[in-house]
């Protein structure tokens, strides 16, 4: 978490990839595509075929926090470049897979079913984003600064019910396969709007990789959606029953 926020707060870092061209954009989000694509294949060999990889903690854990950041960061800044409407079409196919990804998961493993993953997260974040695009650049950046605090303080509170999980205050016997509280995550997609903000024309992302992570990039909800099942069809075929 703490390399995500460095990550972040630092705008030049990322202002440096991140630029008007939707091109870009994809390809930032297709790099973000590949890397959870890396993550999950570790984690479905430690869970499924019992290979010690490790991936909860150390490099592989500030891999998937880092992953996150991308997704949510680039989510922010597109949904900056929107008018001041509300997205309706996006913002129905994300509740849409979100409540996929719940059902699917719930057939799965009642008990590590995804009640508020990164999808949920994404559609309540756009939606909060037509009022975050009215604030100006500094008090934004204050916003941001008060959700990662208080999300810290949140996850630090256990309580007795699920009433308040989207904002990050879970119960102690709380496990999930996937989980994206408003707070403290709400912190880099206001950085992404920041970001948007501050951005400068420039050149399209160009060459052929910049072309396979913009593709990525622009399927990377189903990508999302589908890479799990083929994965572990994959892994069946080559390493036998799980």
């Amino acid at each position: 978490m703490i390399i995500c926020f460095i990550i972040a707060y630092h705008a030049s870092i990322l202002k440096g990839l991140v630029i008007i061209r939707n091109k870009s954009l994809d390809a930032i989000r297709g790099l973000a595509v590949l890397l959870m694509l890396i993550f999950h294949m570790a984690v479905d060999l430690e869970d499924f075929y019992g290979f010690a990889i490790g991936y909860r903690e150390g490099l592989w854990k500030a891999l998937n926090n880092i992953i996150a950041a991308l997704f949510i960061t680039v989510s922010g800044y597109s949904a900056s470049l929107g008018g001041g409407r509300i997205p309706w079409r996006q913002l129905g196919r994300l509740l849409a897979a979100a409540a996929l990804v719940s059902a699917a998961t719930f057939i799965f493993d009642r008990q590590m079913f995804v009640r508020f993953g990164i999808l949920h997260f994404l559609f309540c974040a756009n939606l909060l984003s037509v009022a975050l695009k009215k604030i100006n650049s500094p008090a934004l950046a204050a916003l941001a600064a008060l959700s990662a605090v208080f999300g810290r303080g949140l996850s630090a509170v256990q309580a007795d019910n699920y009433l308040l999980l989207a904002l990050g205050k879970a119960p102690i016997s709380f496990q999930s396969l996937d989980y994206y509280p408003l707070f403290p995550w709400l912190f880099f997609f206001i950085w992404g709007i920041i970001l948007q903000r501050r951005a400068r024309p420039g050149k399209q992302a160009g060459g052929k990789a910049a072309e396979i992570a913009a593709l990525l990039g622009r399927n990377a909800l189903l990508i999302y959606l589908l890479h799990q099942p083929l994965f572990l069809l994959f892994l069946y075929m080559l390493l036998g029953k799980i």
